[in-house]
C-alpha cells in the first residue's frame, strides 16, 4: 500500500530545485576550488610566465590598472560576504597580486591595508619605478622591511632615483627569492668585493639582471635554470664566464650581451700594462641547456660554442647589435666558423640561428623531419645595422659561408621538409657548400622557398654535372614545392618556375604538386599558372594566410 505524501510535499520540492538551478554554478562550488580560482586571477606576474626565459622587461606588456591581478583580487572580494571572508582568509593571495600600478593612491591607507592583508606570505611584486610616484617610494619601504620575503621580483626602472636602495638590497640574504627580473644599472667600482645576496639565495632559479656580475665560488649558482639580458666583460668571454657555467649544472636558458661595454672593457685591459693573463679555457656540460642566445659580435662569443656542450636538442640565437662598427680579419672569422661548427655537433637534433632584432643574417632550424634555411640580402654590408669589416676595410661577406660549412657535421638523413630563402650567393664557394648541403637531404620530400631564392636554387643546380645514376639525383623523392608569393613578378621570374620544373622532368621526377602561399591579389599570375597547367601536368593549390582557398587542377 502506497504512503501518501504530504500535501506540500511535490511544492517544497520544486522550490528547491527552483533556488537550485537559479544560484550561479560559481556559487556551488566549495572553498577550495572557489581558492584556486582566485589565485589563478591573483598573480601579478602571470605576464611574465612565458617570458620568464626569453623577452626583456620592455617588451612585456603589464595589464590595464582594470584588469590587474590586484584590482581583480580586490573586486572579488566585494561580491558578497562569502568571497568576502574567504579571500580575507587567504593572505596568499593578496601576496601574489602586488602589482605597483594599483598602489600610487595618495595617501598610505590601501596600501597599508594590502600588506597588512599578506600577512607573512611570501611576495610576489612587478611593476614599473619612476621617480616622485607615490608607489616607488612603497617600493623602496618593501626592499628595506620586506626583502626577506620577496619570491618573485619584476620591475623595470624609468630613473627611479633607487639605485642605491636597490643595490643595498641585492647584497642581503634572499632565502626566499625565486625569480629576479631587474633591469637597473648599478655603478661598482669592484665587483670583487661583493657578495651578492650575500651568498644565500638558495631558491633563486631565474636571473635577469644585466649589469650584475658573477663569480665561480657564489652558492646559489646551483640552481639557476634561466639567466637572461648578461652583459659580458672581457673575463667573462675568455674564461671567467665559462667557470661560472660550470656551476650551473640545472641551466636551461641563457642570453649573454657584448656591446659597447665589451670593447670598453677590452681597451681597459689592452691598455693596462699590470693586466694578469687570462686563465686557460675549460670544456663547460650543461646537459639541459636548450636555449642559448648571443647578442654582439657573434665572433666574440666563438669560445661560448667551442667549449659549451648544451643538450642534444638546444636552439641557438645569433642577433647583431646596433650601433657600432668592429674590424676582423680571416682568423676571427674562421674561429667562429670552427666553434660553431663544434657546437652543430654537441647539438645534433635541433638547432635555430636567425634574427629577431632585424640583422640581416641566416636563420636555421633542424628538427628530426624538417631543415629551415634563410639567407637574406647583403648580410654584412653599408646599409645594415650592423657592419663587420675584414683587415682590408671592406664588408666580409662570407659569414654564410662560415655556416654552410658548419653544416655538413649536421645528421640531415631523416629531414623531409626545407623551408630556404637565398636571396644572394655571397661568395662563389657558397655554390659548392649549398651542393654539399642539398646531397645530405636525400630523404627530403617538400621544398618551401620565394620566387627569388628558387632562381638562385637554379643556379646552384645547374653547376651540377648531369647525373649518371638515380642515386646521385638530387632532391630524389621530391614530387612538391611551396611558393611565396612575396614579391612575386611574372617577368622575368616567372620562367624560373618553368625552368625548375622542365629540369625535374628532364630526371624523371616531375614536380605534381604546387603550393602557392601568401596568395593575394595577384591577378598578373594567372597566364602563367594557367601555363604551368596546361604544360607541366601538375596541380596548383593556392594559400591564404595558410589556409586553403582553392585549387586548380589539370583537366
Amino acid at each position: 500500500m502506497r504512503r501518501a505524501e504530504p500535501e506540500n510535499a511535490a511544492d517544497n520540492a520544486t522550490e528547491c530545485l527552483t533556488q537550485t538551478t537559479t544560484l550561479p554554478p560559481i556559487s556551488r562550488l566549495n572553498h577550495d576550488v572557489l581558492r584556486y580560482i582566485f589565485s589563478l586571477n591573483g598573480h601579478a606576474d602571470s605576464c611574465f610566465t612565458d617570458v620568464v626565459s626569453g623577452r626583456d622587461l620592455d617588451d612585456v606588456e603589464h595589464p590595464p590598472l582594470s584588469e590587474a591581478s590586484l584590482t581583480v583580487t580586490r573586486y572579488s572580494s566585494q561580491v558578497c560576504q562569502e568571497w568576502r571572508e574567504l579571500l580575507l582568509n587567504s593572505p596568499t593571495i593578496w601576496a601574489t597580486a602586488f602589482d605597483l600600478q594599483c598602489l600610487d593612491q595618495v595617501t598610505d591607507d590601501w596600501r597599508d591595508e594590502v600588506l597588512r592583508r599578506t600577512a607573512d606570505s611570501l611576495l610576489t611584486i612587478i611593476g614599473n619605478l619612476s621617480r616622485g610616484r607615490p608607489s616607488t617610494y612603497f617600493f623602496s619601504e618593501l626592499l628595506e622591511i620586506h626583502w626577506s620575503r620577496i619570491r618573485r621580483l619584476h620591475v623595470s626602472d624609468h630613473r627611479s632615483g633607487l639605485d642605491d636602495v636597490v643595490w643595498n638590497a641585492l647584497q642581503q640574504p634572499s632565502p626566499n627569492l625565486e625569480i629576479l627580473r631587474i633591469d637597473m644599472r648599478f655603478v661598482v667600482s669592484d665587483f670583487a668585493q661583493v657578495s651578492l645576496f650575500a651568498n644565500c639565495a638558495p631558491q633563486l632559479q631565474s636571473l635577469q639582471a644585466p649589469s650584475l656580475s658573477m663569480k665561480p665560488d657564489m652558492p646559489w649558482l646551483s640552481n639557476i635554470r634561466h639567466l637572461w639580458n648578461f652583459d659580458m666583460d672581457i673575463c667573462t668571454v675568455q674564461s671567467g664566464f665559462l667557470r661560472v657555467l660550470d656551476k650551473m649544472p640545472h641551466l636551461e636558458s641563457i642570453s649573454l650581451n657584448a656591446g659597447q661595454c665589451f670593447y670598453q672593457s677590452i681597451a681597459n685591459r689592452d691598455s693596462d700594462a699590470n693586466a694578469v693573463a687570462d686563465d686557460p679555457l675549460i670544456h663547460v656540460s650543461c646537459p639541459r641547456l636548450m636555449r642559448l642566445e648571443l647578442n654582439g659580435d657573434i665572433f666574440l662569443f666563438s669560445p661560448i660554442l667551442q667549449y659549451v656542450t648544451p643538450s642534444e636538442n638546444c636552439v641557438l640565437l645569433l642577433n647583431g647589435e646596433a650601433g657600432f662598427t668592429k674590424t676582423f680579419g680571416l682568423p676571427e672569422a674562421t674561429e667562429f666558423g670552427d666553434a660553431l661548427s663544434t657546437f652543430f655537433r654537441n647539438s645534433p637534433r635541433r638547432r635555430i640561428l636567425h634574427p629577431p632584432k632585424n640583422l640581416p643574417l641566416l636563420y636555421y632550424t633542424l628538427t628530426k623531419t624538417e631543415l629551415c634555411i634563410i639567407f637574406t640580402h647583403s648580410c654584412f654590408s653599408n646599409d645594415t645595422i650592423f657592419v663587420v669589416k675584414s683587415d682590408a676595410n671592406s664588408s666580409w661577406q662570407d659569414l654564410p659561408g662560415q655556416i654552410l660549412r658548419a653544416l655538413p657535421i649536421c645528421t640531415l638523413e631523416g629531414t623531409k621538409d626545407l623551408y630556404i630563402t637565398l636571396d644572394h650567393l655571397p661568395v662563389q664557394n657558397d655554390t659548392a657548400q649549398l651542393l654539399k648541403l642539398f646531397r645530405r637531404l636525400g630523404y627530403l620530400e617538400i621544398i618551401s622557398l620565394s620566387w627569388r631564392t628558387l632562381s638562385i636554387v637554379n643556379r646552384v643546380l645547374s653547376s651540377e654535372q648531369p647525373p649518371t645514376s638515380k642515386p646521385n639525383i638530387i632532391f630524389p623523392h621530391v614530387n612538391t614545392i611551396s611558393l611565396y608569393m612575396n614579391g612575386f613578378r611574372s617577368d622575368p621570374l616567372g620562367n624560373v618556375l618553368r625552368e625548375f620544373l622542365v629540369r625535374r622532368i628532364e630526371i624523371g621526377i616531375p614536380i605534381k604538386d604546387i603550393y602557392l602561399r601568401n596568395w593575394g591579389d595577384h591577378d598578373e599570375a594567372f597566364p602563367l599558372l594557367f601555363d604551368i597547367v596546361d604544360n607541366f601536368n601538375c596541380k596548383l593549390h593556392f594559400m591564404k594566410n595558410s589556409r586553403d582557398t582553392g585549387e586548380m587542377a589539370n583537366q
